[in-house]
């Protein structure tokens, strides 16, 4: 019933249900984000640009710009149906040390799983990153230790899951390697070899990116592995 002459209005309204707050971005997205630092890419034509840099649909990139958005590390012009992504403003340079810095909040660890092994596949070889500690003994002076870590991403671990079966060993104490299991691409820096974050020592095939592997290991209480961590950052020419 609606009499407006009355100020009466018994019709039923249904409140629009708001977005849950972005709080720690989505594995798509941060791996865009961090994508975009490791190129300098200020800014993203369309969902169509970034579909060619990272391995995901039009419609999941286009979820994780509004998340960028949401967090305020990036700005979403558009234009009719076409999303641009910005990563600095209009009059104003990006400082990608001062975003590295903004996102770290809302940053989360790539590793989704780890688990010891008696051996890898030789598949696995093929498609693996350096990872962990091996990997920040290659970008610093920490020692590197004798069993080696390896990377992988999601999408090699769904099509291969089984053939890790007979590979897993019980305990850490019985593998010979490690294997970490990302939620994105465990090798963002070599899509490109463009890539800038080299620091001091130049950048070997098959390791993981410093910023990602910083995010893994960040919450080591090891003050050896906090410095060489520390290092790492501040090397990076920003």
């Amino acid at each position: 019933m609606y009499l407006p002459e009355l100020l009466i209005d018994l019709r039923e309204h249904f409140a629009g249900q708001r977005a849950k707050p972005v709080e720690t971005l989505s594995p798509s997205a941060q791996a865009i984000f961090l994508t975009a630092l490791e190129q300098r890419l200020e800014r993203f034509e369309n969902a169509h640009a970034i579909t060619k840099l990272v391995k995901y649909t039009a419609m999941t990139v286009g979820r994780s710009m509004d998340e960028l958005e949401a967090v305020g590390l990036a700005r979403v012009v558009r234009l009719g149906k076409i999303k641009s992504l910005h990563f600095g403003v209009e009059t104003e340079a990006v400082s990608w040390r001062r975003l590295w810095d903004r996102a770290l909040p809302h940053l989360r660890s790539p590793v989704r799983r780890s688990f010891p092994l008696y051996e890898y596949p030789p598949a696995l070889l093929a498609q693996a990153h350096i990872g962990g500690l091996n990997a920040l003994a290659q970008y610093s002076s920490l020692n590197e230790p004798n069993k080696k870590v390896w990377a992988i991403g999601p999408e090699w671990y769904r099509g291969n899951a089984v053939a890790l079966e007979g590979a897993e060993a019980p305990g850490p104490d019985w593998g010979n390697e490690t294997l970490e299991i990302w939620s994105y691409d465990s090798g963002l820096s070599f899509n490109e070899a463009s890539s800038w974050i080299r620091g001091r020592h130049p950048e070997r095939g098959g390791l993981v990116d410093r910023l990602s592997l910083f995010l893994a290991l960040r919450n080591a209480t090891d003050e050896r592995v906090e410095q060489a961590l520390e290092h790492m950052i501040e090397e990076i020419k920003w």
